[in-house]
C-alpha cells in the first residue's frame, strides 16, 4: 500500500529579542471566553470621550485586548451609545461612523480603517492555506505557526523592531523588513494570536502583506492587492437546488461564483463565504478549500513533533488536508468537549489511527475513518 507521508515540526528560534518588550497584562480572555465576550450585549453610553480612552475603558471592564491601528487617532473625541447589541457588532458599528471598523483576530480586537480591516481575516486565511497547500516539505511548519503567543510593547518601539520580535519567537525569517517606513508606535499588544495573525497585525498598518518561501522557513514581506477574495466550495443540498437562487440569489449577485449541481463555488472574502454557509444551513467556516488531497486518510503517516498544540487546530489542519471532520456540534457543547484543550505531539511515522487517538483520548471521545471522513462520538 502506497502511504503519504507529513512531516509536522518546530524550527529552532533565531536569536535574542530586540523588541522593547512590555508585561503582558492578566487575566485577559482567550480562545472560547474570548468569543463569548464578542457576542454578549453591550449597553452603554460615553460622551466627548478620547477614543483611545473608550477602548481601554471597554477592554479593562470585558477583559479584552484592543489593537489600535497607527493611522486611526487615539484622541479623536467619540460619542457613542449603545442599545445591547452584541459586543463587537456594537463597537464595529460605532467605529464606522469614522470609515473604521473592528476584527477579531487571534483572541485581539484590532481597530483599523475600515478598507484595511475588511480585508483583515481574508489575508490571514488565505496565507494559512497557502502554507497548507504546499505539502511536504512545507507541511512541517504547519503546527509552530498555528503555536500562540502574547507580544507586549513600549513607547516608541519601531514596527521593524516588532517584526524581529515576530521572526525570533516563532523562528521564521522575515525578508524585506528593511522597505518599511521609520516609525514609533505607541504602547501595544498583540494577545494569544499565531504566527499569521500576528505578522498580518502588523503589516496591515503599512498596506502591505506577505508571501512564503517553498518550504516556509522565511516569508517576504509584499504590498497588499487592491482586492483580496478567496476561493470555497459550498455544499448545496438535494432539497436547496432548485430554490436556492431565489433564496440567496440577492446575495450571490455580488459574489463572483459558479453553481454546479450540488457545489456553490464562491470568490470572496471569508465573510462573504460565512454569509453564504449561514444561508445554506451550514456552520461557518464548513466550506471546503479548492485544493485538497485526494488520499485516504488511512494511507497518510504522520511525524509530528509540537508543543501544546490546541487540539481543535490539528482537526482544522486534517480538515485543511481534504479530511472531512463530522460530529454532534450540540451533543459535544452539552458534554462539554474542549477543543481548545492542548496536546503535545511527538509521533514517528504514525498511522492516521494513532494520530486520531493522540487527540480525542484527551477529550473522552471516540472516532472512525471512512475514506477521507472522519466521525467524532461521545463514548457510549
Amino acid at each position: 500500500m502506497k502511504h503519504v507521508a507529513f512531516a509536522v515540526g518546530l524550527l529552532s528560534l533565531l536569536g535574542p529579542a530586540v523588541v522593547a518588550a512590555a508585561d503582558v497584562p492578566r487575566g485577559l480572555l482567550t480562545e472560547s471566553a474570548f468569543n463569548r465576550a464578542l457576542t454578549e450585549p453591550l449597553t452603554a453610553r460615553f460622551d466627548e470621550l478620547e477614543l483611545g480612552q473608550l477602548l481601554k475603558t471597554l477592554g479593562d471592564e470585558r477583559r479584552l485586548a484592543f489593537l489600535l491601528d497607527r493611522r486611526v487617532d487615539p484622541s479623536r473625541l467619540v460619542s457613542w451609545r449603545t442599545g445591547g447589541e452584541p459586543f463587537l457588532e456594537a463597537v464595529s458599528d460605532r467605529l464606522s461612523a469614522n470609515n473604521n471598523s473592528a476584527r477579531a483576530i487571534g483572541s485581539t480586537i484590532f481597530i483599523g480603517p475600515e478598507s484595511s480591516v475588511k480585508k483583515l481575516r481574508t489575508v490571514v486565511a488565505l496565507r494559512m492555506e497557502e502554507l497548507r497547500a504546499k505539502g511536504n516539505p512545507a507541511i512541517k511548519q504547519q503546527f509552530a505557526v498555528l503555536r500562540d503567543h502574547s507580544l507586549a510593547w513600549d513607547e516608541a518601539t519601531e514596527p521593524r523592531e516588532m517584526l524581529a520580535e515576530i521572526s525570533r519567537r516563532w523562528g521564521i525569517r522575515v525578508q524585506g523588513d528593511e522597505e518599511m517606513p521609520y516609525d514609533l508606535w505607541p504602547a501595544g499588544l498583540l494577545f494569544d494570536v499565531n504566527f499569521v495573525e500576528a505578522l498580518s497585525l502588523v503589516l496591515i498598518q503599512y498596506d502591505r502583506t506577505f508571501e512564503w518561501n517553498s518550504d516556509a522557513t522565511s516569508v517576504t514581506i509584499l504590498p497588499m492587492p487592491e482586492k483580496v477574495w478567496i476561493e470555497r466550495k459550498h455544499t448545496v443540498p438535494a432539497s436547496r437546488r432548485e430554490s436556492l437562487r431565489e433564496e440567496i440569489g440577492g446575495v450571490l449577485n455580488s459574489i463572483d461564483h459558479t453553481l454546479e449541481r450540488d457545489r456553490l463555488l464562491v470568490r470572496g472574502s471569508i465573510e462573504e463565504q460565512e454569509r453564504i454557509a449561514t444561508l445554506l444551513g451550514q456552520r461557518p467556516g464548513k466550506s471546503t478549500p479548492t485544493k485538497v488531497s485526494n488520499a485516504p486518510l488511512k494511507q497518510r503517516l504522520f511525524t509530528l513533533t509540537a508543543e501544546k498544540v490546541k487540539i481543535g487546530d490539528a482537526f482544522e489542519a486534517l480538515r485543511e488536508q481534504g479530511i472531512t471532520i463530522n460530529y454532534d456540534a450540540a451533543a459535544f457543547e452539552s458534554a462539554k468537549i474542549d477543543f481548545n484543550r492542548r496536546v503535545d505531539l511527538k509521533l514517528n511515522k504514525a498511522s492516521a489511527d494513532v494520530f486520531l487517538w493522540t487527540l480525542c483520548e484527551p477529550l473522552g471521545i471516540d472516532y472512525e475513518i471512512e475514506g477521507v471522513t472522519v466521525t467524532l462520538k461521545l463514548k457510549k
